[in-house]
């Protein structure tokens, strides 16, 4: 897969998100982070685009900012 999008794994992304891999990799198999299976078996490695990895962290300290304000 050619991309230019910077990714990291899910490890890197884990510890951005002060979350567990199992967590991370169910928010990516829910479709709230964008990313692609490396390998082709079902609990093959897993890369995250940084920019959606970023954006969801964004999101959701709006949303607890939010929550916090009212």
């Amino acid at each position: 897969m050619t991309n230019d999008r910077p990714t990291m794994s899910t490890r890197e992304a884990a510890a951005y998100l002060g979350v567990s891999r199992p967590t991370l990799l169910r928010l990516w198999s829910q479709g709230l982070l964008e990313g692609y299976r490396v390998t082709p078996y079902q609990n093959g490695r897993v890369r995250l685009y940084r920019d959606s990895v970023e954006e969801f962290d964004r999101q959701r300290k709006n949303q607890v900012a939010t929550m916090s304000a009212t």
